[in-house]
């Protein structure tokens, strides 16, 4: 065997022998440092870069199978990407569309519109109205003839203008002790045509059997009008028509007295009637209608009910607690009650017909507070008014002819000593009856509720993306899994 040389002996030292520490060595070992911390620093981009990816695949993945149609074609790679193109912009443009239509649908449901179903409903017993009659005179000759209330009147009324003045100049010491001024309502129930004579004669036919009423049939009714009467006034036993036509109903014959007149605000002669609903207020003066004297007044009744919406519908009906009446709201009630707080805070008093337990404003009162206060006050009172929910009115259609008839007037004229010019100016003959047996309802009804909302938003999401209430909830369902999974 060759003995190893010497070259070789010194190469296998040199191969065993450590290297020497030396700078090169010191920069590899930055270097290395250098390197491992850059990508502990870029771990971060790494990490979102990751979870951009994993969404991104899982969401391509929910597209293909979400049951949104057109979805699964926008995310499907095996498709050109023509194709994939051409589906997402018809996706993103109709479901752009379906915003703004669903957009105009809440708007429009906001608006709360109203449509009203009107219908004509057949019964065999009619409600029979409260009918108010009235003289046009309010103050009786025999009464108030020579005394200072006479004065007073003639002062005031006396030029039978339109535009009256309150300023007069007047001594209101002469009232001093007047009934006009100690008790006011006293004198108003004197000083009126007292219903004995007002109502001549009357008969009531409702269920097909005549029967005679009279004087003692109607009730006394403070009004804004004066001192009327009042017939079928209490709501509790209101009267009904089984039959129709000018044979049923209520016939009246009134006598207006006009040699009893005295100068008043109102400058004609005749009578006032008025149609409502039993236990509401009779605001004859707003609402009545004036019937002559020497006519026979056929007056056809039509009943009409409606039922309104309250807020935030445009109807706003109320059924708000009266303050004065315990009965079911109507607007009538709503607008006397505004304006008897109006005048009372203004005048300390009320006026006779006005509700309340404040004391009655004697003449003197009336006619310097309570008159001008209200013609400034009452529109604006009753804008604070809604219409009631539920409303009961009472429409009529008046014709006339001549009464009376030749020979009842000369039958009349002699037996009376009383001339027929006498007949014709002091008489009237009305005729209150139902014109069918029918009522027309007016109900208002919301264009669009909850319901109809949801009903147009799942039509339209279907007709357009194929969507259902699930559809909505397999997105919120994806994205709770998104985040859940992070």
């Amino acid at each position: 065997m060759k003995s190893p040389s010497n070259a070789d002996i010194i190469r296998n030292v040199n191969r065993r022998r450590p290297t020497p520490t030396s700078t090169s060595f010191d920069m590899s070992n930055t270097e290395k440092f250098t390197s491992t911390s850059s990508l502990s620093l870029d771990g971060g981009n790494v990490r979102r870069r990751g979870a951009v990816y994993i969404f991104s695949r899982n969401f391509r993945q929910f597209l293909s199978e979400t049951t949104l149609h057109g979805a699964r074609y926008t995310a499907n790679n095996e498709y050109h990407v023509v194709r994939r193109f051409f589906w997402c912009v018809l996706v993103i443009g109709v479901s752009i569309g379906l915003i703004i239509i669903l957009w105009g649908e809440v708007s429009n449901y906001f608006q709360y519109p109203t449509n009203s179903l009107i219908s004509i409903h057949y019964t065999s017993k009619l409600n029979f109205p409260a009918i108010t009659l009235c003289n046009y005179n309010r103050n009786r000759k025999s009464v108030i003839g020579g005394t200072p209330v006479d004065a007073l009147m003639t002062q005031l009324y006396s030029s039978a203008r339109l535009d009256v003045k309150y300023n007069i100049n007047f001594d209101w010491s002469l009232l001093e002790n007047t009934t006009a001024i100690l008790n006011r309502t006293q004198f108003e129930l004197e000083a009126a045509h007292q219903k004995e004579s007002f109502i001549v004669a009357c008969n009531y036919q409702g269920d097909g059997v005549e029967r005679l009423c009279g004087p003692n049939n109607f009730t006394t009714t403070f009004t804004e009008f004066g001192v009327c009467y009042t017939f079928n006034n209490d709501p509790e036993n209101q009267l009904f028509v089984t039959k129709f036509g000018s044979n049923s109903g209520l016939r009246v014959r009134l006598f207006t007295d006009e040699n009893e007149y005295t100068f008043g605000k109102q400058t004609g002669s005749g009578f006032k009637v008025l149609l409502y609903s039993p236990g509401d207020v009779p605001l004859v003066q707003q609402l009545g209608f004036a019937v002559p004297t020497g006519v026979d007044a056929l007056v056809a009744i039509r009943l009409e009910k409606s039922i309104n919406l309250p807020p935030p519908f445009p109807t706003k009906c109320s059924n708000a607690p009266l303050k004065y009446y315990d009965g079911n709201y109507t607007y009538v009630w709503c607008a006397l009650e505004k304006i008897t707080d109006f005048v009372v805070s203004a005048c300390g008093c009320r006026e006779p017909y006005m509700p309340g337990s404040k004391r009655v404003c004697n003449l003197k009162e009336s006619i310097v507070c309570v008159i001008p206060v209200m013609d400034d006050s009452t529109e604006r009172s009753v804008t604070y008014c809604g219409v009631g929910c539920d409303v009961t009115r009472f429409d009529s259609r008046v014709t006339y002819a001549d009464f009376p008839a030749k020979p009842i007037l000369e039958h009349m004229s002699s037996t009376t000593n009383e001339s027929s010019e006498y007949f014709r100016r002091n008489y009237a003959d009305i005729s209150f009856f139902a014109e069918d047996m029918t009522f027309k309802l007016t109900k208002t009804v919301p264009v669009m509720t909850g319901a109809t909302l949801v009903s147009n938003f799942g039509g339209l999401m279907g007709l357009c993306l194929g969507a259902s209430l699930l559809t909505a909830v397999e997105f919120i369902d994806f994205i709770l899994f998104c985040f859940c999974k992070s």
